[in-house]
């Protein structure tokens, strides 16, 4: 009887693993189209080092974040660590040149 029930232990487990993978796939991608002012100064958003997606539009007013993304700023203490677009403010920050 026991055998049955830590295979069926096992089992449940496993079924409840695959069904978060998709989850967590897409828990750095929370972040859905937040948009933030160009002027946002000293916040990873409008920083030249951030590697999220972003986009700037064509007044060049704001910038509309697609999720999260990696610091790629050697100097910075968040270097290599993934950061949210608002994160900040940081004293290494450079301004997008896309801004």
């Amino acid at each position: 009887m026991s055998l049955d029930r830590r295979s069926f232990i096992v089992s449940s487990l496993g079924i409840a693993a695959a069904a978060a993978l998709p989850l967590a796939a897409n828990a750095q991608n929370t972040v859905n189209s937040l948009v933030l002012p160009a002027t946002l100064e000293s916040r990873c958003a409008t920083c030249a080092y951030w590697g999220g997606q972003r986009s700037v539009n064509r007044e060049k007013t704001q910038v509309t974040v697609h999720g999260f993304g990696a610091c790629n700023n050697a100097q910075s203490p968040m270097f290599g660590q993934t950061t949210s677009p608002e994160h900040g403010p940081m004293n290494v920050w450079m301004k997008w040149p896309a801004l």
